[in-house]
């Protein structure tokens, strides 16, 4: 089993082994991993921490792919409307 796709990016398999997606410039960050079972996608900005789970890699790529860290502030309106769309209750925010 692989780690990584043709693209480069972590397979569920790499997840599964421990690897970890991290992106930072700065003390800005956003991070994707696997833990639990479940899919974990942390980041902050301005001191704004964002954590949400995922049942699959998926829906969690699609929403760490939403997360800009590169000296743009979250797209809180995108989120929300992705929030709205799955029915989310657990995201979590802290200023």
């Amino acid at each position: 089993m692989e780690t990584h796709n043709k693209k480069g990016e972590l397979t569920a398999y790499g997840y599964a082994c421990g690897y970890i997606t991290k992106l930072r410039k700065g003390e800005v960050y956003k991070e994707l991993y696997k833990e639990g079972g479940v899919y974990h996608v942390r980041s902050n900005y301005d001191n704004i921490k964002l954590w949400e789970c995922f049942d699959t890699l998926k829906e969690a790529k699609a929403f760490f792919k939403l997360i800009k860290i590169d000296g743009e502030p979250f797209d809180l309106i995108k989120i929300n409307k992705y929030e709205l769309k799955r029915n989310l209750t657990n995201v979590i925010y802290v200023k």
